[in-house]
């Protein structure tokens, strides 16, 4: 995998899914890819194949952003709290439509400039990270 450093070596990167209210890990992914871009939607396939549902919800960081997963992962219903990237300040507002944005991604910008996302998205913290901290003691 591909170090912070520019170097390779061995490694692997562990993805949880948590519940935000429990903090009940309830899927892990492993995987050696060096980043998370089209994990959403491999973890909803976990998901559908361990509870037999789809979540309604999935909150994840802004590394996850994906525009082609975070496309499926809509098709399947499921609603994304992930922040657009943040661009330089000469460059569009990240909240706004762009140009190749197709009507899932406009949706997703448009929820996450709202208010109630931005509070639902402050609960990442609380879960995740917390999870990754006591699971790497």
């Amino acid at each position: 995998m591909k170090m912070a450093d520019g170097s390779f070596r061995p490694a692997y990167d562990v993805q949880f899914s948590t519940d935000t209210q429990t903090l009940v890990i309830g899927e892990v992914l492993v995987n050696n890819q060096g980043n998370d871009k089209g994990m959403v939607m491999r973890m909803q396939g976990q998901y559908q194949e361990r509870y037999g549902f789809l979540p309604k919800e999935v909150l994840v960081d802004g590394g996850f952003v994906d525009y082609k997963d975070f496309e499926q992962v809509s098709q399947q219903r499921t609603i994304i709290y992930a922040p657009p990237a943040n661009y330089r300040s000469n460059e569009p507002d990240p909240y706004e439509p762009q140009v190749n944005d197709t009507p899932a991604i406009v949706e997703w910008r448009k929820r996450m400039a709202t208010a109630a996302a931005k509070e639902i998205y402050k609960l990442r913290a609380s879960s995740a990270e917390c999870v990754n901290a006591i699971n790497t003691i």
